[in-house]
């Protein structure tokens, strides 16, 4: 872990084999609706990071139903 922010941060050290080190950051960020979740992976090669658009966004679409919300 790199950073940790109860409730509201957490940032960890991303390593995948035959790629080079990254960082994934998860903030919730409350606003008038509620709670917005933002997630950041950084350091990421252009060809490696369109990959990861199709790893992160059905865990987010699951992350959204199990807890009763929507992704916008």
């Amino acid at each position: 872990m790199r950073t940790i922010e109860p409730g509201a941060v957490f940032e960890l050290d991303w390593r995948r084999t035959g790629e080079a080190d990254s960082i994934v950051r998860v903030e919730l960020i409350s606003d008038e609706a509620g709670n917005v979740l933002v997630l950041e992976h950084a350091r990421l090669e252009a060809h490696v990071c369109m990959r990861y658009f199709g790893f992160w966004e059905p865990r987010l679409d699951e992350f959204a139903q199990a807890i009763g919300g929507e992704r916008k």
